[in-house]
């Protein structure tokens, strides 16, 4: 399953610089937008996804819900289309915002109810995979893989944007989307770890994750979870900014398209760099939560952001694109590490539950809907560190109460995942 995340995230590298496109092609804050409404599908579907995947294996989720990764890549096809390539006239319908804009917000509208399917079912079907003693390793390697997809895709698309364009980038992108879903008919079945109960009514299943969410671990937990949404969001709407403003064009072209490209391909190089460190982040954060107390490690990734924003408050003062990658990477090591813990703490403290991860992606992706608002509507870089430093000091001080919970004993091991979860959080009377 590792592997079939690898190739699809390959060719969802082009959500990291879909923003950047857009705005190149003078179609500007559709890329925020899109992402946008994205979001706020995935989180709505998340509350109700219980009802959609009734009956179906972990596996089946997966690979119905990479499905619909294809729908906004294929509107990246059709937006690029719109590309001047020397000289050359672009389509009428270019003229028509009204087309683009509904191809793209239709794409990730249709994305956004698969991808509460996807990142439900694969998150359950980790945990199926695993026990008490290596929830945290096994959590680690997979986000681990599926982070090395973004070395792949930044090189990829490095050397695809500025030899072929923006046209066939989409195109390589969907293309590899198209062979990650094949790949996952291959992948082996697990058996589910927790019963449905098929009786239940929709508002019932919504209950139970907002008597969750009002569990006392569980409140002290949510401003962490909208941080890392915020910070996700960061990734594609305002990175890009940030690293342009740092790139020197000395010696480049005057051809403003071949200088578009030549911005696009660095931005993927810093990338590429802060994919690196996520490889090793995201597995190592793992591991550490199985062998030391869990919200020390999560406090500690969580103050590695503010070293990333001090090195983001250089960067931009001083012009210099070295201090970008420095930066880059140290974001790559807060995000990485504090999103892996985010399915470990789901992992150990509730059980893995279908609650605590629709939970999980309800409050990241509302985090990440206000962050793609900040990119659209706070264009001061030095004004938007700022609002990005004061959110993580509230988080951080929220996170300094978390407590994690004590570790099962070897006899509890083999007890269904669902009983802790239900007597710690309130979900039964």
């Amino acid at each position: 399953m590792g592997l079939c995340f690898l190739v699809m995230y390959t060719g969802l590298c082009a959500s990291n610089l879909i923003a950047e496109i857009y705005d190149q092609l003078k179609f500007n804050s559709l890329g925020q937008i899109s992402s946008i409404v994205f979001y706020a599908v995935f989180a709505i579907t998340a509350l109700f996804s219980a009802k959609i995947m009734e009956g179906w294996s972990y596996k089946k989720s997966v690979f119905l819900g990479s499905v619909g990764y294809i729908f906004p890549l294929a509107a990246g096809v059709f937006t690029a289309q719109c590309e001047v390539v020397n000289g050359s006239q672009p389509p009428s319908f270019c003229g028509n915002l009204v087309i683009i804009h509904a191809a793209n917000y239709a794409g990730n509208f249709i994305n956004g109810i698969s991808a509460a399917v996807l990142w439900i079912g694969v998150n359950q079907y980790v945990t199926a995979c695993s026990n008490e003693s290596n929830r945290g390793r096994y959590m680690g390697i997979f986000y681990g893989i599926n982070a090395f997809s973004g070395v792949f895709g930044n090189l990829m698309s490095n050397r695809v944007i500025h030899a072929l364009g923006k046209s066939s980038f989409f195109i390589v992108c969907t293309a590899l989307v198209l062979l990650a879903v094949a790949m996952i008919l291959f992948a082996p079945s697990v058996p589910k770890y927790e019963e449905e109960n098929v009786a239940e009514t929709v508002s019932e299943k919504c209950g139970k994750i907002f008597r969750l969410a009002a569990n006392k671990r569980m409140v002290v937990f949510l401003p962490y979870l909208l941080y890392v949404g915020i910070v996700t969001a960061m990734y594609g709407g305002f990175e890009y900014r940030l690293v342009e403003d740092t790139i020197s064009m000395e010696g480049v072209t005057e051809n403003q398209e071949e200088r578009e490209n030549y911005k696009s391909s660095i931005t993927a190089l810093v990338l590429m760099v802060q994919s690196l460190v996520t490889v090793i982040i995201s597995y190592t954060a793992g591991g550490l939560a199985d062998y030391f107390s869990l919200s020390k490690v999560l406090n500690g990734f969580l103050a590695t952001f503010f070293i990333g924003l001090g090195i983001s408050f250089y960067a931009y003062e001083t012009k210099n694109l070295i201090y970008t990658y420095i930066m880059a990477a140290i974001w790559g090591l807060s995000h990485s590490g504090s999103i892996t813990l985010t399915g470990v703490v789901m992992l150990k403290d509730f059980d893995g539950s279908f609650e605590s991860y629709a939970l999980m992606e309800l409050i990241m992706n509302t985090g990440t809907i206000f962050g793609n608002i900040f990119c659209i509507k706070i264009q001061d870089i030095k004004i938007f560190l700022y609002t990005v430093m004061a959110l993580l000091v509230v988080t951080q001080f929220c996170s300094l109460f978390y407590r994690t919970r004590p570790a099962k004993t070897e006899d509890s091991e083999t007890t269904p995942l669902m009983t802790d979860v239900e007597s710690d959080s309130g979900l039964k009377p």
